[in-house]
């Protein structure tokens, strides 16, 4: 008795030293010897969880049980550790990613994992200890441990590697457009992390659906949004996006191309500080204006598809063989038992927001309309700034593409359904001339 209560008193003062001593306690080791395990009074004698400290002395580590069924001492010289390994594996992932992590550890599927993985030598063999360390401790063991030990630590997060200066964000969310095994495209978001690291953001697919990768340098970028609001005046101009179904906060980066983001609440202050400090370009924030006040400024479209600013609008228009339009927000209408109802909230069709015009002729005033498998044939109208395309067969069709002048293609699109019950809409988006003639 008298030495488990010694055991106690040391455990004792070790924890009422911690931070003078760079000691840890709120830590777990990973404990896999049946012997000892079943010494707890757990006779399965499985892998279990045991509490214990970690102290980082001046040349060795000391990881003493703190539980007063385990009271084992393990010492690891620094100059006998041959690699240290950090792993923070998220219970978002999906079970592939989850599996597919650094130290993922099978028996605790679907929780939270943070490993830290210390392999030493010891009597001419190789020894692992895991240790499982709480996220309010995390950083600051990572760094008394690089610093007392000088040996470089390998991290991970969610299996993407991360050097010292990374800066992660998980929960988030990218919108893309991918192409389905039919040759549809389809506009979604995603399960995503953004690595702000070295000179890029690295944005990293984390969905089941959606595991792509791709960077957005930081010299690249040429304005940076920021919005949340329930009905949303900047994001809900963005076609495809459906920012009238989701109420998030998005964040919007313009480089090259547009990546659009949606971001947990709980990351947002902190998600805005490092994009601002990183790209040293400002946020333009749009907050609690209502949708039927944006859309009389033209400021609040984005520039989500690129035009070359060399060249001038018309000049772009008019050189046109093949242009995308995107459609979002807008309004419906129909005349059920002859009373007109209206719904200003509606978008055109968030799974296939693409109208392509192809085959341009101006001199014939013709060209193709592509919807999804559908062609129809089209009339042009041409104006000092605009293209207007028209169809009419069973629903007429009739879309303008205006050249704003800074160089970007807005667009409107109107259609009327001639049936037993007619019905109306029109919608707004953006536009980019794909081929030229």
């Amino acid at each position: 008795m008298w030495i488990i209560q010694a055991i106690f008193l040391f455990v004792f003062f070790s924890c009422s030293v911690v931070r003078a001593n760079d000691s840890f306690d709120d830590v777990h080791v990973l404990e896999r010897d049946p012997v000892r395990i079943k010494a707890t009074g757990d006779l399965r004698g499985g892998e279990k969880l045991m509490k214990v400290v970690v102290r980082f002395r001046d040349d060795d580590v000391m990881i003493l049980g703190n539980d007063y069924r385990y009271a084992h001492l393990t010492v690891i010289p620094y100059d006998m550790i041959q690699t240290m390994t950090y792993s923070d594996i998220g219970d978002h992932l999906p079970r592939s990613l989850h599996r597919a992590a650094p130290l993922y550890q099978e028996s605790f599927d679907g929780r939270d994992q943070r490993w830290f993985a210390i392999r030493y030598t010891e009597d001419e063999n190789d020894r692992d200890v895991l240790l499982m360390l709480d996220r309010e401790i995390d950083g600051a063991f990572l760094s008394v441990a690089a610093s007392r030990s000088k040996k470089e630590i390998v991290q991970s997060v969610d299996g993407i590697p991360r050097v010292a200066d990374d800066i992660v964000f998980r929960k988030c969310r990218v919108f893309r457009t991918t192409v389905t095994d039919k040759g549809k495209s389809n506009t979604d978001d995603y399960a995503c992390a953004v690595i702000m690291r070295g000179a890029l953001f690295e944005i990293v697919g984390q969905d089941k659906d959606y595991q792509d990768r791709f960077e957005v340098s930081y010299d690249s970028v040429r304005g940076l949004f920021y919005e949340h609001s329930k009905q949303t005046s900047y994001m809900g101009r963005m076609p495809g996006i459906g920012a009238f179904r989701k109420a998030k906060h998005w964040f919007v980066i313009e480089g090259e191309g547009t990546t659009a983001l949606m971001l947990a609440p709980e990351i947002v202050a902190d998600f805005r500080d490092a994009a601002q400090a990183k790209t040293n370009v400002s946020i333009n924030a749009y907050g609690g204006k209502s949708r039927v006040a944006s859309l009389s400024q033209a400021s609040a479209l984005p520039e989500i598809l690129g035009v070359s600013p060399d060249e001038a609008p018309i000049d772009i228009l008019m050189s046109a063989k093949t242009i995308r339009c995107l459609l979002g927000p807008g309004t419906r209408v129909k005349w059920p038992d002859g009373k007109l109802v209206r719904d200003g909230e509606a978008r055109y069709d968030d799974q296939a927001p693409e109208l392509t015009f192809d085959a341009i002729d101006l001199k014939k005033q013709t060209a193709t309309l592509l919807m999804g498998e559908t062609k129809k044939a089209v009339r042009i109208v041409a104006s000092e700034m605009a293209l207007t395309f028209l169809a009419v067969d069973d629903v007429a069709f009739v879309t303008t593409v205006f050249a704003r002048n800074d160089g970007q293609l807005v667009c409107v699109h109107s259609q009327h359904a001639t049936g037993i019950l007619p019905q109306a809409g029109q919608f707004y988006g953006v536009a980019e001339v794909v081929e030229k003639r």
